[in-house]
């Protein structure tokens, strides 16, 4: 998010020095490297559950990394199976029920995610057969046609039938009123 502003590069080399002079960083990564990740503490928790329950698949890589930790757990806790996905490294979509996109930033990362065709033509296949999907902001975003950055077209999933332009600056933000058609599958459509 704070990419949008001019100053990042100097903030960042700021922090950067404070760091460097407030924080033993040997010590911080010694302790860091004894911990587990986050994903074995929720695989564990899965193998402690001993249900059988659906398969969801998680993307969850440098692309889609926001994720609420409540939710996964959530997830786990009502007897779900978290199988993880790299947008970028796995050119198989495994065998899941479900799949969940959280946010990120895939317009930074457009050139690696759209490299992987072999994925990304998987994942609009199963949704096109049926396959139930979460999507956050930047799983939206992945499920689009494509993200133009900087004028250049990078092919995305292609399940919604658009394409997510980047801007230099915010194009707005607000409320919208919606109104539902016959063809929706949930609610009435609405009256004019």
């Amino acid at each position: 998010p704070a990419g949008e502003q001019d100053l990042l590069l100097e903030r960042v080399e700021k922090l950067g020095r404070l760091v460097s002079e407030n924080v033993n960083l040997e010590a911080l990564l010694a302790v860091a490297a004894q911990a587990c990740s986050f994903d074995e503490v929720i695989q564990e928790k899965v193998t402690t559950l001993k249900t059988v329950g659906p398969k969801i698949g998680v993307i969850k890589d440098r692309a889609f990394s926001f994720y609420y930790p409540e939710n996964l757990e959530a997830l786990v806790e009502k007897g779900a199976e978290l199988i993880f996905i790299d947008a970028i490294k796995d050119k198989v979509l495994p065998s899941i029920d479900g799949l969940y996109i959280g946010g990120g930033f895939p317009e930074v990362m457009a050139d690696e995610i759209s490299a992987n065709e072999s994925l990304r033509l998987t994942i609009k296949a199963r949704i096109e057969d049926e396959l139930p999907v979460y999507a956050e902001c930047g799983g939206l975003m992945y499920l689009s046609n494509g993200i133009i950055v900087s004028g250049k077209h990078y092919p995305m999933v292609g399940v919604f039938d658009c394409d997510v332009q980047m801007e230099k600056k915010p194009q707005g933000h607000g409320y919208t009123i919606q109104k539902t058609t016959a063809a929706h599958p949930f609610f009435p459509e609405a009256s004019s």
